[in-house]
């Protein structure tokens, strides 16, 4: 509880402590996760570097801002069970960009590229070049390797979050956050 409490002060600025162990357990496995990601090498960053609107710091920026209002917003409607699940929800929404950079690096430059060009959506253009959509891909993905209900439903569901069928509160969150 008080490792935990301290990663709260230093990351989030919130000085309250954490009374409740198994949110306690959930931040400190989150945090380790999170170092376990950061040491991975998933795609070049220069396949990233699509100026002046894509960069990877322009995308990791997005994702954490994404978690981060997730969770406050769960916080701000006293949802406290899902401030880990949010910010994790956040974090994996848009994880189908990720894996079209492992699977073709120069796939994410071209349909930008097309879609900046020709100005039509980037699902269109996705669904063009790919016969898929990037959150189709990230939802095949999450499936395979059996991640978290929650999250499989938040991926699937970002988009439209009205249609979602379970976890509607989480996907709500994190579609709010994501249009913020």
């Amino acid at each position: 509880l008080v490792s935990a409490s301290q990663l709260r002060r230093l990351e989030d600025f919130d000085p309250s402590p954490l009374e409740d162990p198994r949110l306690a357990v959930g931040r400190l496995g989150e945090v380790r996760l999170a170092t376990i990601a950061r040491s991975l090498v998933v795609a070049e960053e220069r396949y990233m570097n699509l100026p002046p609107h894509f960069s990877w710091p322009d995308y990791w920026l997005f994702q954490m801002g994404v978690a981060r209002i997730a969770r406050f917003t769960v916080n701000y409607l006293e949802l406290y069970n899902l401030e880990l699940q949010a910010r994790m929800g956040g974090l994996l929404h848009d994880l189908g960009r990720l894996i079209l950079l492992q699977l073709h690096p120069h796939g994410l430059q071209a349909i930008l590229t097309y879609a900046r060009e020709n100005r039509v959506p980037l699902a269109g253009t996705e669904q063009l070049f790919l016969g898929c959509t990037t959150q189709e891909l990230a939802l095949r993905f999450a499936e395979k390797v059996k991640l978290a209900e929650p999250f499989v439903d938040v991926i699937r569901w970002v988009n439209q979050p009205e249609a979602a069928t379970r976890h509607r509160e989480l996907v709500a969150a994190v579609s709010l956050a994501r249009r913020l």
